[in-house]
């Protein structure tokens, strides 16, 4: 398109693409955030064990309260947005490449504590002993 397209004279403005282009663009209005309808994905995954939907071969945290639920996906310039009743629950930014995994901690920190009955942020000063009877140790 570059070397063939751009360069030949239009037959409707009798004008090189490649130069009407540089009269037009001083003229544009970034977008911003608005983006393209063509570009817009939504879909449903249904929430892994591990808090996590499969989008691509890129694996996404989503909060563990959802595990075995069906989240709305929606990826948008680069960005997935998951919803869970209308309510936005989860937002990354989807990486380049695959199979990779995009996780808030947060989103895991309560199946962690739960499953492993693991103390939260304020109890890390009790003593060592209490963190054995625990795990049963």
């Amino acid at each position: 398109m570059a070397e063939v397209a751009d360069v030949r004279i239009h037959g409707t403005t009798q004008e090189r693409p490649v130069d009407r282009f540089v009269m037009e663009a001083k003229h544009l209005t970034p977008l911003g955030k608005q983006v393209s309808y063509l570009k817009v994905r939504r879909l449903e995954r249904k929430v892994h064990g591990d808090c996590r939907v499969e989008l691509d071969t890129n694996e996404y945290s989503v909060p563990y309260q959802l595990v075995g639920k069906w989240v709305d996906l929606e990826v948008v310039a680069g960005e997935l947005t998951a919803r869970w009743k209308g309510k936005i629950v989860a937002e990354h930014d989807i990486p380049v490449g695959r199979f990779k995994l995009v996780q808030n901690p947060l989103h895991i920190e309560g199946l962690v504590r739960k499953t492993y009955n693991m103390p939260g942020p304020n109890e890390l000063a009790r003593p060592i002993g209490v963190y054995a009877d625990a795990v049963g140790e």
